[in-house]
Parts: C-alpha cells; sequence; structure tokens
C-alpha cells in the first residue's frame, strides 16, 4: 500500500504556516528575520503570518518585535529563565527547604541573599570557563554549588583577624 504522504496528516493552513515558520527561524541560527523574508520564502501572506507570529509569540515559542519590518526570532531565553529558578529553588536552597523568615522585610532579605549566591557561583562558572576557554553552558551548576560547599567549610569558623593570614 502506498501512503500520499501530502494527505497524511490534515493540519489547518496556520498550524502548517506556523511549523514551517519555526523550521526557518531555526535554520536562521536564532537570528531576527523579517516577516516579509519569511513570507517570501514561505510564498505566505504577511498578513496572516503576522497573526501566526503573534499566537506564537503569545505562548512563548518566538520573540516578536512590533513596527517597521516586524521581526521574530526563536525565543531560546525562556529556557535559560526556567534554569535559573530551578538552580535557585532545587540545587541552591535545597528541594525540601523553605524560607525561613516570618516578615515580608525578612523574606525579601533572604531572598535577595539567595540572588546574590546564584550570581556569585555563576560568576565563578563563568571565570572558570574563561580561564580554561569552555562555554558556560557546559559547566553544571550543581557541581559547582557542591565545590563551593565543600571549599566553604574551611572558612566557616574564621574570625576577620584570621582571614588576613591566608594566602
Amino acid at each position: 500500500m502506498v501512503m500520499d504522504m501530502a494527505n497524511l496528516l490534515k493540519i489547518s493552513e496556520a498550524a502548517s504556516l506556523a511549523l514551517h515558520t519555526m523550521g526557518y527561524l531555526a535554520a536562521n541560527d536564532r537570528r531576527l528575520v523579517t516577516t516579509h523574508q519569511i513570507g517570501e520564502v514561505l510564498r505566505a501572506s504577511e498578513a496572516h503570518l503576522a497573526k501566526v507570529l503573534q499566537r506564537l509569540a503569545r505562548v512563548g515559542l518566538v520573540d516578536s518585535t512590533r513596527g517597521a519590518g516586524e521581526l521574530a526570532v526563536l525565543y531560546d531565553e525562556r529556557g535559560k529563565i526556567e534554569t535559573a529558578f530551578a538552580e535557585l529553588k532545587t540545587h541552591l536552597r535545597g528541594s525540601g527547604i523553605v524560607l525561613r523568615s516570618k516578615t515580608p522585610e525578612l523574606v525579601r532579605q533572604e531572598f535577595y541573599g539567595l540572588i546574590m549566591a546564584h550570581f556569585a557561583i555563576r560568576r565563578l562558572m563563568h571565570e572558570a570557563a574563561l580561564r580554561v576557554g569552555d562555554d558556560v553552558d557546559r559547566l553544571s551548576f550543581t557541581h559547582a554549588v557542591r565545590v563551593v560547599r565543600r571549599k566553604l567549610l574551611r572558612f566557616v569558623a574564621l574570625s576577620p583577624s584570621a582571614a588576613e593570614s591566608l594566602p
């Protein structure tokens, strides 16, 4: 039995345009692309394409800017933001630990402390990656937290005067 691939999957024109647009954006290495450029390649109406891009932007799959040329690019920052939240909630703070503070001001202070610790570990990871000429995205945040926790044990019981004698 021979299958007709064109009729195998029935989807709307908008869904087809969305899939092809995502493929085109992925093939363009996350560069900004105008609606006109996509429309020419896909032979689609710019008005219809603009509506499809609005839907894709609304669900967070593309980043779209309005105005002259209506630019679009695959939205990859969403994953990075979700990863940062996971690092804060699970790896840095610990999944079973809740914030201890009882007042809004102290909760805010504790949260800022977590953000600063996250930034400090990410900064150390960035410096380590630069030192060896590697991409920071290839380093493990969990491993970096473990290394920092191991190294911090040496400094827990130091008085300010003893810290001056450290190498």
